[in-house]
């Protein structure tokens, strides 16, 4: 073997040995991608908590909500009344002026706007659903941690009405059974 073909198969030998090194390293960048990627979708989505209505919609109900975010970052924030199949927007977080929103520390938000029948004219009696779709950015933005908040309601639009029960009344009693 003369010296120069020696020094050739030196030279093919620490080529070959950094590219098993560079797709080591590019093996351990993939790996390390997806289990960063896997650990993403894992993280928790903000948290969405109803503080009214409870249990009951009319004409002039209230939608009282706060959300919770890690260091305040809301990438989405969508709240719609479904009823009889049909979803009506409430608030979306594209257009804030729809509700008085307000933030009393770097991780909550507060929204809160009208729901009744007056606000939206469409509602009618019976049941609805309130829902709250929710995402933050995690990953540095490259993906999403998304939390979906729903609250049954009833929608009632009978006023209340007074009728006399009885026309005896034992006023000693206190007339307690003159108005039910």
């Amino acid at each position: 073997m003369d010296l120069v073909s020696s020094a050739a198969v030196i030279h093919d030998e620490q080529v070959r040995g950094f590219a098993k090194f560079l797709t080591f390293v590019f093996l351990l960048i993939v790996i390390g991608a997806g289990v960063a990627w896997f650990w993403a979708g894992r993280q928790p989505g903000p948290a969405v908590q109803f503080r009214q209505p409870d249990k009951y919609v009319g004409q002039t109900s209230d939608l009282d909500l706060m959300v919770e975010t890690p260091q305040g970052q809301l990438s989405r924030l969508d709240v719609t009344i479904e009823q009889n199949g049909k979803s009506f927007p409430v608030f979306t977080l594209s257009q804030p002026t729809q509700a008085t929103t307000r933030q009393d520390s770097a991780n909550r938000f507060y929204v809160m706007r009208p729901i009744g029948k007056r606000s939206i004219p469409e509602l009618q009696a019976g049941a609805a659903r309130i829902v709250v779709h929710a995402a933050r950015p995690v990953l540095r933005g490259m993906r999403q941690a998304e939390s979906e908040t729903t609250r049954d309601v009833q929608v009632r639009l009978e006023p209340p009405r007074v009728a006399v029960v009885s026309t005896f009344h034992y006023v000693n009693l206190g007339g307690a059974e003159f108005i039910v």
